[in-house]
């Protein structure tokens, strides 16, 4: 089975042919897509990666900060994790 499907590249929009494998049953089994589609697809999902990592990393943070504001431990600002930082 086929599929055409547009897609923008830059300023310009292609038709892109994807193709779905089935087994005996009509079940898809895999999926072929062309190589150039394939890179944007891993280029964003890196990028989506990395948003995710950056934003959990940030809501690890504030739920630490939360945690010793409550027990009331006292907090390294930023110019003291700067300076500890530089030896």
């Amino acid at each position: 089975m086929k599929d055409v499907y547009f897609s923008k590249a830059g300023n310009k929009i292609m038709l892109t042919e994807i193709q779905y494998n089935t087994d005996a049953n009509g079940n898809p089994t895999s999926v072929i897509v062309p190589y150039q589609e394939w890179k944007k697809l891993n280029e964003r999902h890196a990028k989506l990666k990395r948003k995710v990592q950056l934003l959990t990393g940030l809501q690890d943070a504030m739920r630490e900060v939360k945690k010793a504001r409550q027990s009331g431990e006292k907090l390294s600002t930023l110019t003291d994790f700067i300076n500890e930082s530089r030896g």
